[in-house]
Order: C-alpha cells, then sequence, then structure tokens
C-alpha cells in the first residue's frame, strides 16, 4: 500500500493514521493514534483496534499493518508485542516476524474483542 493508496479519511474517521516521521529514531512511518482524538488514549489502543480489524478480515486494516510491516520493521514487531501482551495467543506473530505469522494467527486476535476494555464500537467517539 503506497501512500496515495492509503484512505487517510477512513483511518482519521476511525481515530487513528500512518504517519510519515523523516528522522526519526522509531522509523520512518508510524501507526498510531490521531492526537486530540478522544477515541483512543494511547498508540497502542489504536495499534490494537488495527489488529482488531485486520483479525475480523478486514483487508484495508491487513494492509495497513502490511505496510508498517515492510516500511518500518521494529514498528510492527512492537505492535506484534503489545499485541502479545494484551493477548498471549497472538504471540506466533512476533515468532513468527513477518505478515505471515500474523495471518497465521488472526483468529486468535478475535478473542481479543471480547476482552478489551471498553469493545471498541464502529464509529467515531
Amino acid at each position: 500500500m503506497g501512500e496515495c493508496e492509503f484512505d487517510w479519511r477512513r483511518a482519521r474517521a476511525e481515530g487513528w493514521g500512518i504517519f510519515e516521521r523523516p528522522g526519526s529514531a522509531d522509523g520512518h512511518w508510524q501507526m498510531g493514534r490521531l492526537l486530540g482524538a478522544s477515541r483512543f488514549g494511547t498508540d497502542g489502543e489504536a495499534w490494537l483496534f488495527v489488529w482488531q480489524r485486520a483479525a475480523m478480515g478486514s483487508a484495508y486494516h491487513q494492509a495497513a499493518l502490511g505496510f508498517v510491516e515492510a516500511q518500518n520493521p521494529v514498528e510492527y514487531v512492537a505492535i506484534c508485542r503489545f499485541v502479545a501482551a494484551v493477548d498471549a495467543s497472538t504471540v506466533g506473530c512476533v515468532e513468527g516476524g513477518n505478515m505471515g505469522g500474523m495471518t497465521r494467527n488472526l483468529a486468535a486476535g478475535q478473542a481479543l474483542l471480547a476482552g478489551w476494555p471498553g469493545g471498541m464500537a464502529d464509529g467515531v467517539a
């Protein structure tokens, strides 16, 4: 997914985005919450939201995670580790170290929806 293909409006409406941060020690492309958006209190909550949607089969959210994996593998591993900390059943993503590892664990990621505080309902808060 290139910059032109990414639907910034959709991500913005959901309260997150993929941001270009040239020269950042954390990598050039980073996924996170929109500052000032009340839906997510932390980037981790935004990561989990995107992960959950990918686990439910959203090609859009899967592509967003795939973009981060390809453009900033360190950020992708951080996302995997955060999700694994929330639900240890997804740890295969970190062990696999690639989107294939995530794909094998998408079903396990669906379990996150039931246990996440607040439920992450559709729509903008």
